[in-house]
Parts: structure tokens; sequence; C-alpha cells
């Protein structure tokens, strides 16, 4: 689940690739409210069993808070502008060092 204020052109280019390459069936969600991504999230959460978060803490929050209690896997790929959460577990603080090691952790 992307939001759509992350940084399109790099995720486009350079994440995509990666998720299509580690997944056989990735399906990316451009969302543009937190309605919207919740509506998703509602109808689709026995359609997957990995849900990706990229954005920023909002984002991850958001999708934490709708996953809670299933067994359902929450990847994390920090695009926000602070990416505390990231931060917080040691994720990398940039989606450039993120790339770099290309590992999705998922």
């Amino acid at each position: 689940m992307v939001n759509s204020l992350t940084k399109k052109t790099f995720f486009q280019s350079k994440i995509i690739p990666i998720l299509k390459n580690s997944f056989k069936n990735c399906y990316i969600i451009n969302t543009h409210s937190k309605e919207e991504a919740k509506l998703f999230l509602q109808n689709n959460l026995n359609s997957f069993d990995v849900f990706v978060a990229c954005g920023g803490d909002g984002t991850i929050q958001l999708l934490a808070k709708e996953l809670a209690y299933s067994d359902k896997i929450l990847g994390i790929l920090p695009c926000g502008s602070g990416n505390d959460f990231s931060k917080l577990l040691g994720n990398p603080n940039t989606i450039n060092t993120f790339i770099d090691r290309q590992n999705p952790m998922i």
C-alpha cells in the first residue's frame, strides 16, 4: 500500500521491480486517503498474506491498526519524511539504503 504523497517516480522505478521480483502475486495499491486505505484493507484482508506499508509513520500506523490481531504480516518500506518508527526498529533510515541492501524486510 503506497501513500499517494510518497516519492512516486522513485517508487515506480526502484521499489516496484524489487517487489515484483520477490513475490509472485504482488498487488500494489496507491491510496489517496485514510478512508480509501481502510476500505481496501477491510475488503481484502483475506486476499493477501503480506501487506507492505510504503510511506511514513502514518501509513505504517494505519496498516498496523487494521492488521492487528490477524495472522497477516506487515512489511515496512520507509518512504516518509521522518520514518521514525522504521528507525526505531533499526530498519534503514532512507529508501536509498533500503534499496542498496536489496532486502525487503518482509
